[in-house]
């Protein structure tokens, strides 16, 4: 029942927060905001379907899943927006980056990506990229991600944030 009324909870407050954040000259304007809004019921309904399902690397659903592989699911498999010809982090970041995809942190709506370097292990940021999380909600930071030891879950904040290096809209196709 808490999972429920979370989903409730976090599509009223998205659609809520989603009036007027696209502005002209924006990469959130490729598509409308009735696009982006039944794309977010879909795939909130996805990923509240998958809470609680495995973590498995390189996993890519139905009921195990990497970082990568909830964004893929979610986005590609169970609601055709494109996101390149495989569902790494990394791989995903720079097919976005490609299409005109980069969007800033401070104009951050439901449904972008974050995407984190964890190590420090490369120097090109795109082949650096190791994590991926779907943003959920303005101003409170709610993610939907897949975690080692914890699986799928609702994060309540952006922790290593630090680590940020790549925001991306996908939905500029």
């Amino acid at each position: 029942m808490r999972k429920k009324w979370l989903s409730i909870l976090c599509v009223c407050v998205m659609l809520i927060s989603m009036t007027g954040t696209v502005s002209a000259g924006t990469a959130h304007d490729s598509n409308s905001n009735l696009n982006r809004i039944a794309h977010l019921i879909s795939i909130v309904n996805t990923i509240n379907s998958k809470i609680g399902c495995s973590y498995s690397f390189g996993a890519a659903g139905p009921n195990s899943f990497d970082c990568s592989g909830l964004v893929w699911y979610s986005y590609y498999l169970q609601n055709g927006i494109g996101l390149g010809s495989t569902h790494g982090s990394a791989e995903i970041a720079q097919y976005l980056n490609g299409q005109g995809g980069s969007c800033s942190s401070s104009s951050l709506v439901p449904l972008d990506l974050i995407f984190y370097d964890l190590s420090t292990s490369n120097d090109n940021k795109f082949l650096k990229i190791d994590h991926v999380a779907i943003y959920l909600n303005n101003g409170n930071n709610i993610l939907a991600e897949a975690r080692p030891s914890y699986g799928v879950v609702y994060s309540n904040y952006r922790r290593n944030q630090s680590k940020e290096v790549f925001y991306a809209d996908p939905f500029v196709i």
